[in-house]
């Protein structure tokens, strides 16, 4: 019978060791370190027992079967193992198909309450051990243990009560104890949060009770973040606002709506300071989601010259401005230049006809990400790729955008709505930060009345995208209902939309 159950224990950690491999291969979850200790422990403890049982010589001459002792010592680190081995085994099962968000701890406390009733009532079998004198004495001792572990005790009692009440759950958003952090693990002395900066920060149970607690994850993971940002008296709010909701509308990783929005803060010393409020989808992507606001933000003014203000002097302000914009639009100036004459489609332009250009057009900066324009749109401007790529999308029947090209340095777009009026035919979409030198129609209009000789220049750098051309050039020829070259129909159009004679 020995052999027997010695076998039987033998078995048990073999499956143990099976079923943790099964774990590892099958689910990802990594073997628990205390139930592989109490595994062995108890695989340990057995076969001394069964070994010094199996001794003729041992001094008390007892069979194992005959020992009582034996079998409440198995029994005390089976049960221990076994339990180990549950609780990690249902913990792990539960935590990977998210069918709990509980910690660990909890279910180490239904594991020690199983525990103690194993032993107690193992003892209570085989010594016949009265209960009622055993609950008597057990409180006397409880009374002079609990006396030295007090801070223990209220640590283990908070985290009861913590976990009853379920304020945060693991790998929610908190705010406690001065700390902010995701909520890594708790056990029955404290709780462990992971900072932004990947810093283990660990609290007493019994400080995290008595502490106000923030949960950035409920009702909803969805939270409204809000930052300001303060800019110059000398653009109209209502501008500004549209300016900023444009912004954040064009922005995947946000959203805004009746309840988030952007609006007017405060008016300070050195400019009006707007708040950005907004949702977003996760409370811990609240710096990556800030960054690329904030970086678009700047690409989104600078291209509407709006200035962020410095607390200083408005006199020395004005001063300072009007010398750096004209130091600036020299430079850009002599920027657009040097870039348009780069390009093989403008390279037999003179210096009167290149600076003619740059006169009229300017530099805009986007992020990557950004939409310059956007199909159906009604557009009056053309841009020229100096640095970076864009996409051109076009929508599928299902209205969802679909990646058809790309465009990089010295490519043009927006060209078809420019010289025709036509709406936007694809949108465009910055994949990396892009510059690009923009014309409008007014712009292009007084550079083509003092040089008239540009427009074939710009027809013919068209001739170059032949599927575009080729669709305007048949639908001007039916709204005509004329049969001419294509070049004289193309030409004849944009002299109409653009009100320059013959």
């Amino acid at each position: 019978m020995s052999l027997i159950i010695f076998l039987y224990i033998i078995a048990f950690c073999i499956f143990h060791y099976a079923v943790a491999i099964f774990f590892r291969k099958k689910f990802g979850i990594k073997y628990d370190r205390k139930t592989l200790v109490a595994t062995l422990l108890f695989l340990i403890v057995s076969i001394s027992i069964f070994s010094f049982a199996s001794i003729e010589s041992n001094p008390w001459k007892v069979s194992l079967v005959e020992d009582k002792i034996y079998w409440l010592v198995l029994i005390t680190f089976g049960s221990y193992a076994l339990i180990q081995f549950m609780v990690w085994s249902f913990y792990s099962l539960l935590r990977h198909y998210e069918l709990t968000r509980l910690p660990r701890f909890t279910f180490n406390i239904f594991g020690l309450i199983l525990f103690i009733l194993t032993v107690v009532l193992s003892a209570k079998y085989f010594f016949s051990l009265d209960l009622a004198a055993f609950l008597v004495t057990s409180t006397v001792i409880s009374a002079i243990v609990g006396l030295s572990v007090q801070d223990t005790l209220s640590n283990l009692f908070a985290g009861v009560s913590l976990q009853s009440e379920a304020p945060f759950n693991i790998g929610e958003w908190v705010f406690l104890g001065g700390q902010e952090g995701k909520v890594v693990d708790q056990n029955w002395r404290s709780l462990t949060l992971l900072s932004r900066e990947n810093h283990r920060i660990t609290l007493p149970n019994k400080m995290v009770a008595q502490d106000m607690i923030i949960n950035y994850s409920r009702p909803t993971p969805r939270q409204i973040h809000i930052f300001d940002v303060g800019l110059d008296y000398s653009h109209p709010p209502n501008e500004v606002k549209n300016i900023l909701n444009k912004l954040l509308n064009d922005m995947s990783e946000v959203t805004i709506d009746e309840v988030a929005f952007p609006f007017v803060k405060e008016y300070a010393d050195s400019g009006i300071i707007y708040s950005l409020k907004f949702w977003i989808e996760d409370y811990g992507q609240v710096p990556f989601v800030q960054d690329k606001v904030l970086s678009r933000l700047w690409y989104v003014l600078n291209r509407k010259n709006i200035k962020i203000p410095y607390t200083i002097n408005e006199l020395l302000v004005q001063m300072v401005d009007a010398e750096a914009k004209e130091k600036e639009h020299t430079y850009n100036k002599a920027k657009v230049i040097q870039e348009l004459k780069d390009f093989e489609w403008l390279s037999n332009l003179n210096e009167k006809q290149l600076g003619l250009l740059s006169e009229k057009a300017w530099l805009e900066s986007y992020a990557k990400g950004e939409t310059l324009i956007t199909q159906g749109n009604e557009g009056d401007s053309m841009g020229i790729i100096i640095s970076g790529q864009v996409d051109i999308l076009i929508k599928n029947p299902e209205e969802v955008d679909v990646k058809v090209a790309d465009k990089t340095r010295g490519d043009f777009f927006g060209e078809m709505s420019l010289l025709t009026g036509n709406p936007r035919s694809a949108t465009i979409k910055a994949a990396v930060d892009t510059t690009v030198v923009v014309m409008d129609k007014k712009a292009f209009t007084e550079i083509l009345l003092k040089e008239p000789s540009l427009l074939d220049i710009f027809v013919n750098a068209l001739e170059s995208n032949q599927s575009a051309l080729a669709k305007v050039i048949e639908d001007f020829s039916k709204q005509e209902n004329v049969k001419e070259p294509g070049r004289i129909i193309l030409m004849r159009r944009i002299r109409s939309y653009l009100k320059i004679p013959s």
